[in-house]
């Protein structure tokens, strides 16, 4: 199944293909290398003949190794072209190990005392853990139910073992599961096999599925091949609904057949254990919504997934389609909306708002990812990121097994934000010291990304030569609203940080940019509402430069006109703010600054701005040469 995940992949890498070729780019950069345009139509001419024999290939890879070594060719050979035209390197990986199992034991460990206690149980310490699972369960009488368990290790039936001795007579422990072979390693007391839906219940349900509201009498032939298809689906509820969701609204008899005849039916199920039904709900996908559905196996298990969230971030990949009589958002809601109709995604009972998978469901959606998808969990140390991992999803893990990806995170940064055409909202990219070499994160493209509002750049660790060239590369659309950098080494701003294009910025937050000597001029930022400045520690003299004023003094633009509030802290080398001479103090600066923020800076003498009309608010803290200078004034 994991080949599979390459279909839906090649079907959309041959599409983004030739888009790609009919672009004006890439025709230009054929001209340019003096490429005959007989060659281009070639090139044309062979992707869509790839793209014919996609479809047939689909079914027939899974159980001809000949079919499937043709793909894995043609896999690379898209995959080359896809590099040379945008820069993206990809092959399909295997699907991601399981968890290992000393991070299982504690994750169950750890949901009993929460259960228990209805707290969260915050301690990775194994003996810890155990000496809470005693203290809350000795002595009382209680029911532990663990759904779905696949492990036969004989630590889990010891320590099943160990919580009924803490228990009173009558304390029980049930286990849901799929294998006898669980059961067996459990030591079960009693077992009890959830029976089968008979034939009747099965039609009943798949007669919903794949007629809604219409009945299935007036299609006789319809039900006769749909309760041979429902004999396949073994009596398992899910495979019943997931095929009669594919066909729903379908009322082809061929249709019907294809599935009925598929050789999927006859495939093992291996040690992914994905029925063939849910394999077949997946196949028959249409190839728009395979991404979108293999995407959702970023989310854990049991995840409640919000659908305006969920469409945001395909919106994000650029998985949606544009359609000239929808917007972006009404058509990442039809293909939610498509996913739900086919039971691959199913709305919550607690929660209309809320969305989930079931957990066959979710093991299809992993299985059909492979590593293209990584999910970083809890106590998960084994570094799976590899070159080709387009998607990235950290949850709950700490910080110090995070730190072991950031390597390998640096290495697909600029591929994974490239890909981001529809970016909007907020962005935040962190260890930028990673990114080698710098100009990679030209690749970004966020000068592109119109609809981005908030942008956060971050470095943790400073490398100055590189650093200037990372900022540049990393200059943003001029539609920001918000900007924050942080760490940056560089000694200057390149000069995009406070050019006036940027006209619709509201707010500006420099943090902790040691080596950087002077501040650009944001005075020229007509909407600029807030400007925070901390830890700037090698700025000697703010100067008008600062407000916007070139050299000779003049300026057009009135310096600061919508700034509100202004923060400098921890500017441990600011000497002097060299206002007495500027705009500013002759009424025509900071017209609407409210509050004024100085903490901090030891050796600041003096120069404050002297008419600012609307201020409200002024804070002077560890500032010992500024109050003393403010003291003689008065």
């Amino acid at each position: 199944m994991i080949e599979a995940v390459g279909m839906a992949l090649l079907s959309s890498a041959v599409k983004l293909v030739f888009q790609k070729l009919a672009s004006p780019d890439v025709v230009d950069l054929i001209r340019g290398k003096k490429l005959t345009k007989e060659l281009l139509q070639k090139f044309k001419t062979a992707v869509l003949s790839v793209n014919a024999v996609l479809e047939d290939a689909e079914e027939k890879q899974i159980t001809n190794s000949f079919v499937r070594d043709w793909i894995d060719e043609l896999k690379d050979a898209l995959y080359d072209a896809d590099d040379i035209l945008d820069g993206i390197a990809t092959e399909a990986m295997r699907s991601k190990l399981e968890a290992d199992l000393p991070t299982t034991m504690g994750k169950v460990q750890k949901s009993v005392i929460e259960a228990v206690t209805s707290s969260p149980c915050n301690t990775e310490d194994p003996t810890q853990v155990e000496e809470q699972l005693k203290k809350n369960l000795l002595g009382k009488k209680f029911l532990i139910v663990l759904d779905d368990v696949w492990s036969e290790d004989r630590v889990h039936q010891e320590f099943l073992s160990k919580l009924l001795q803490y228990g009173v007579q009558g304390s029980k422990v049930v286990i849901t599961t799929r294998n006898d072979s669980v059961a067996n390693a459990m030591r079960a007391s009693a077992t009890h096999r959830v029976k089968k839906l008979s034939d009747d219940d099965c039609w009943l349900l798949f007669a919903k599925q794949a007629f809604g509201d219409v009945c299935s009498d007036s299609h006789k032939e319809l039900e006769a091949i749909g309760r041979q298809i429902i004999k396949k689906c073994k009596g398992l509820p899910l495979a019943v609904k997931a095929i009669g969701a594919l066909l729903w609204s379908k009322l082809d008899a061929d249709e019907w057949n294809k599935i009925l005849q598929s050789d999927l039916w006859d495939l093992p199920i291996n040690e992914t254990n994905i029925q063939p039904a849910l394999r077949l709900s997946y196949i028959y996908l249409p190839s728009h919504l395979k991404q979108c559905f293999a995407y959702c196996s970023l989310f854990l298990k049991d995840s409640s997934l919000e659908k305006d969230r969920i469409v945001l971030l395909w919106m994000a990949e650029g998985f949606l389609q544009p359609s000239k009589f929808e917007t972006m958002e009404e058509v990442g809601h039809r293909y939610f909306l498509d996913l739900v109709a086919r039971s691959l995604l199913q709305q919550s009972s607690d929660n209309k708002a809320l969305f989930g998978m079931h957990d066959l469901i979710h093991d299809l959606a992993k299985s059909v990812a492979g590593q293209f998808s990584v999910t970083l969990e809890q106590g998960d140390t084994t570094n799976k990121i590899v070159k080709m991992t387009r998607h990235f999803s950290c949850s709950g893990a700490s910080l110090d097994t995070f730190g072991k990806f950031e390597e390998a995170l640096s290495k697909v940064f600029h591929s994974r934000v490239g890909k981001l055409k529809n970016l909007q909202g907020t962005l935040s990219i962190s260890k930028l010291q990673n990114v080698v070499p710098p100009k990679d994160a030209l690749n970004a493209g966020l000068k592109d990304k119109k609809d981005l509002e908030k942008l956060a750049l971050e470095w943790d660790a400073t490398t100055p030569r590189s650093e200037r060239i990372v900022l540049e590369s990393l200059r943003p659309h001029t539609s920001l609203k918000s900007l924050t950098i942080q760490g940056y080494g560089g000694g200057i701003f390149p000069d995009w940080v406070g050019h006036q294009s940027f006209s619709c910025i509201t707010s500006i937050h420099l943090d902790q940019c040691r080596n950087v000597c002077s501040l650009p001029p944001f005075g020229q930022l007509c909407s600029l509402k807030e400007l925070s400045i901390v830890g700037l520690d090698r700025v000697v003299t703010v100067d008008r430069e600062f407000c916007g004023n070139s050299s000779t003094g003049s300026s057009s633009i009135q310096p600061f006109g919508g700034l509100k509030v202004l923060r400098f802290e921890k500017m441990w080398g600011w000497e002097e703010w060299l206002s007495s001479s500027s705009a500013e103090n002759e009424g025509g600066g900071f017209p609407d600054l409210k509050e004024l923020y100085i903490k901090d800076c030891p050796k600041l003498t003096g120069g404050l701005p002297i008419h600012i009309p609307s201020l409200a608010k002024l804070e002077i803290k560890s500032c010992p040469k500024l109050v003393a200078s403010l003291l003689r004034v008065n």
